[in-house]
Order: C-alpha cells, then structure tokens, then sequence
C-alpha cells in the first residue's frame, strides 16, 4: 500500500501539533536508534559552498578510502590549501561524497576537529601536533554517527553523507594557513565503508596513525577524501524511533527452535557465519525432533545486540541428511548426500535491524522463502541448512545469537558461494527458528524501512501477523501520551486483549493487506515542503486476529517519526 502525506493529511496533524512543539529545538542532534537513518538525502554544493579539492567540484574522484571515515580505533587528520577554501565564513556542516559501488552504513562512534593548519598540504608532518601548530582546535561532531547505505554514484554534485556541526564554526582566511580536519574514530569494530577520494592532487595531503592518542603517524601526501564544505545551515535529521512491545497473536507459530536446548534460554554465542557473511558457503547440521512438518521461513535472534540490518544476495536451501553433527564433513557433497534440495529463497534479502531481547522465543531476523519445505523425517534423518551469499563486499556487523558447546549442532563454512570444501566448527550453530503453518503465539511486529526526510518515501511495515482474514490497519496519531481524555499507553486488557496496549492516539487509520506469511507494508510520500521539519507522529498497527482473544485484534509494538531534510 502506498500513501502520500499531502496536503490535507498535512493539515491535519500540523494543525493538532505544532502548538505543543513550539520553541522545541529544530535542529536536533544526530544520534543512532533502532530504524533510524542519519543520513538519507544529499546536499548538492551551492555557488556558496565549497568542494575540496576544488578541482573535483565537477567530476568524480580517482580513488576511494576508509580511513578517517570507518576505520576504528584511529587517528586522522587531513590538511587542504587555504587558498582553496577560499573568504572567511562560517561553516554548518561538511559532506562526503558515495563512489560508483555498494555498502551497507555503519554506525561509528566519531570525533571530529577543526582548525587553521600551520602545515601546508607539501609540508603535511608525521607528527599530528606539528600541523596544529598554535592554532586552537573546535570539536564540531562527537557521537555515534550512522552512515547512510552507499549506492553506486557518478554524479559529482550529489554528497550524501552529511555531518552537521554542533555550532557553526568560523573560517577566518589566515594568511599562509590550511584548513585542518582531525578525525577520532573510537568504534569497536571497523565498517566496510569506502567513500570517493582524490589522489595526486598537490592541494591535499592527510597522516593516520593506530589509537586515537598516537603522536606520530602515517603520511599520505597529494591524497585526501573529497569533501563539501557548506557555509549554509543544513536541516534536521530525520529519525524513525520504535518503542513498546507487542502482544501474542496467532501469526506464524514461533516455529521449530534448533538446537532444542535454546528453546528455553538464550545461546551463550553470537556469530555472522551463515547469516551475513559476505563471498561465503554455509552448512548448519541440526537433530530436529519435529515429526512431519512444512516450513516457510526461517529467523533469528538478535540476544543482546543492536546491529543494522544489511542488504545480501542470498541462496537458502533446505534437505535432509544422513550424517550427524558430530560427524559433519568438510566437503558439502558429503553432507547433503544422496538427498534433494529444496531453495527456500534466492534473490536480494533486507534483514530488520536489530533490537535487543532476551525472550529466547522472540526470532524476529527473519528471511521469508519463496518455496516451502517439507519436513518428512525417517530414522536418522537431520536437518540440513544451507546459506550461499554471493556479495563480495562485507555488509557490516550482523551478529545474531549463536550457541556454543550443544552437540546437536555443528556447521561447515567455505569462501565462495560455490565452495567445495570448508572449515569445520563442531558442537556450534546460530539459533535458528523454522517457521511453519499452523496456529501459534508469535508477536506481530512493526518495523520501517527509511526515515521521514522530504521529498523522499519510507515504508511502515508489519510482520508475523496472522494472514486470515489478512488485514491490519496502520494507526497514525500525532500523541503517544493522550487520546482524547485516555491516557496513553492504554492496556487493552478490560477490553479482551490481555498483554495488549494501544500506545498511540487514533487519528488516522490506514487499511494493509498482509501476504501469506502475515506481513505487509506502507508506503509513505514525505512532500517537498521544509515547514515539515521537526514535525512528529506515531504509528502502530492492529491486526485483526479472531482466535487470538476475546477482542479479537492484536496490537504491534509503536513507532515515533520525525520529519527532517537528511
């Protein structure tokens, strides 16, 4: 279903809302959240800012780089020629550029400094005091900052990674100086992320060093990211913010959980081997005591973790086997054996991000299948699950929950979708959850895809509802804290839903078809109108669900948007 937030949806919610907002700040900081994009927009340079190197302002770099954007545990500073950067203004914000290739965004917990350079880019020094000098440097960002997913780009005027400034920070023109960017990037864990970079241009150069308190570094001369510098005030974020919890429906029974030991608690492991892992053949053997089964789907668990969920090209196959998990082989040939494969799924899959639980039924990483398996098993027969992932490139972090030490489990991992042969984990596997027909006790969900940014659409989508009749409606309300005199959240449990709560005020509703696995979406049209910034509703969906109780409806977890123009 696809709506448009035009004019008279508009009217309605400015109307009822932006009294309550007035004199609230509407320019927020950025921070990461489950659903939430930092960054999905571009800002294109106007005459009055400024592309370093100049001489990239029309065309595409010659080169790409991680460093001072993804990599973790990293000092970074990048020196460009004053005269270059040009009269004495402010600057809001400064942008990166996407290159002609595909990433998934992480999200990187960053410093970043600005001052004048007593180093040129020809004099660039190893040692990162030296090209500070006496200048005094200004932290302008310091946070967690979610990268938006790179698509391929070969348009020179479109910078998509936009890094607004706490306070404007003011460019003075000193003679005979610099402009110097200084990067501290404290993160875990690197992200595959390599933005457009400019080499053997003489009005650049940059020096990196391992640990953000390092001295000395690296020097890479003629060699710099491009970026766009805006002399201009950028608009807010956008943010998709998801908050409650739902209640039991009868949507997709929580399904067969492998190995049965995590049934009742939650592995002691977490990995990305046959999940996420990039250029990769993955065998999991599995004891399944299920009796005749047909599955739809399969799913797994975050546990603790908050993960953003990537793009992978997948090729999902399900068979029986005849080989047990302490025996599993290093040849895949071995352990499908004589039996046939069914592929479950092959194509493009975008896992939900990640949102931390310890209810070791919740399985919402979940992967739909195009073809059902059937699950017949005889005497010493196993389940036998096979992931193919032809991306190349690493879609980021994306651990689900994993158990180590059960016997009924061991996996098999090999580089190349195609591998013959791999590498052996006995006694180790994800948490997996087969999902299957038949009345169950599973929470439907309410996720999005995207943020409210203008001129853009998003998705508001719902999942693991009960497909029969098949309807839910899609509740938008500009209060998470009133609806008329009820306060909010409201338990539904007077009324026949027990452990349901509305969450938001009704306003407007919205009817969703779902599909046979009990999922459907909403398509959102965010108008070109910049009066939207900083405006915000709320969402959830019902479902409707006769058997589920004496209402009849269930009710998904909530979700709270946030207009803004990246």
């Amino acid at each position: 279903m696809h709506f448009s937030f035009g004019a008279a949806t508009a009217a309605l919610f400015l109307a009822s809302s932006l009294m309550a907002q007035a004199g609230t700040d509407p320019n927020p900081p950025v921070k990461a959240a489950p659903g939430q994009s930092t960054t999905s927009t571009s800002v294109t340079p106007s005459a009055a800012t400024v592309v370093l190197p100049n001489a990239y302002a029309t065309k595409m770099g010659n080169s790409n780089n991680i460093f001072g954007v993804a990599w973790a545990n990293q000092r970074y500073q990048q020196n460009h020629a004053g005269a270059e950067v040009g009269n004495a203004r402010p600057f809001f914000a400064h942008a990166l550029r996407f290159r002609n290739a595909s990433h998934t965004g992480p999200t990187q917990t960053l410093e970043i400094k600005l001052s004048a350079s007593d180093t040129t880019p020809a004099t660039h020094s190893a040692t990162f005091a030296t090209n500070i000098g006496s200048n005094k440097q200004t932290t302008v960002f310091k946070g967690n900052y979610k990268y938006p997913d790179m698509v391929p780009n070969t348009s020179p005027t479109s910078f998509k990674i936009v890094i607004p400034y706490k306070a404007p920070w003011p460019w003075t023109n000193p003679a005979k100086k610099g402009l110097l960017f200084e990067t501290l990037n404290t993160s875990a864990a690197n992200g595959s992320y390599f933005v457009d970079a400019a080499s053997g241009d003489t009005n650049v150069s940059r020096s990196w060093a391992t640990g953000v308190t390092t001295a000395t570094g690296t020097v890479g001369l003629n060699f710099g990211l491009i970026t766009a510098i805006l002399d201009k005030p950028v608009p807010p974020f956008a943010s998709y913010d998801l908050f409650g919890r739902s209640c039991p429906g009868t949507g997709g029974k929580v399904g067969t959980i492998l190995p049965k030991s995590q049934r009742t608690k939650m592995g002691n492991s977490n990995n990305i081997f046959g999940a996420a892992y990039q250029n990769q053949r993955y065998h999991q053997l599995m004891l399944n005591d299920a009796r005749a089964t047909v599955y739809i789907n399969h799913a797994f668990r975050p546990g603790t973790r908050s993960d953003a969920g990537p793009t992978r090209a997948l090729k999902i196959l399900m068979s029986k086997s005849q080989v047990a998990p302490a025996s599993i082989s290093t040849t895949f040939a071995t352990n499908i054996g004589t039996n046939a494969q069914t592929t479950v799924f092959s194509g493009t899959h975008k896992y939900p991000n990640m949102v931390p639980s310890t209810n070791p039924q919740e399985f919402k990483l979940s992967v739909p299948w195009t073809a059902n398996f059937v699950w017949t098993p005889a005497k010493g027969d196993n389940m036998l699950y096979e992931y193919q992932c032809s991306d190349l490139a690493s879609g980021g972090a994306f651990y689900p929950n994993a158990i180590s030490g059960d016997a009924e489990t061991s996996r098999l991992w090999g580089t190349g979708p195609t591998a013959a042969t791999g590498s052996v984990g006995l006694n180790y596997g994800l948490c997996v959850c087969f999902g299957y027909k038949g009345i169950g006790s599973t929470p439907p969900s309410l996720t999005n895809v995207g943020t409210p940014v203008i001129n853009t659409t998003m998705s508001i989508n719902v999942g693991g509802a009960q497909a029969t009749p098949g309807i839910a409606v899609l509740i938008m309300g500009v209060s998470k804290s009133t609806w008329s005199n009820i306060p909010l959240p409201f338990d539904l449990t007077v009324l026949g839903a027990k452990g349901c709560n509305l969450y938001v005020s009704f306003d407007l509703t919205f009817g969703v078809a779902l599909d046979k696995s009990g999922n459907g979406k909403s398509a959102l049209s965010i108008p070109n109108a910049p009066a939207l910034y900083g405006f915000t509703w709320h969402n959830q969906y019902f479902v409707f669900d006769p058997t589920a109780n004496a209402l009849g409806l269930v009710f998904t977890n909530g979700g709270s948007a946030k207009v803004g123009g990246l």
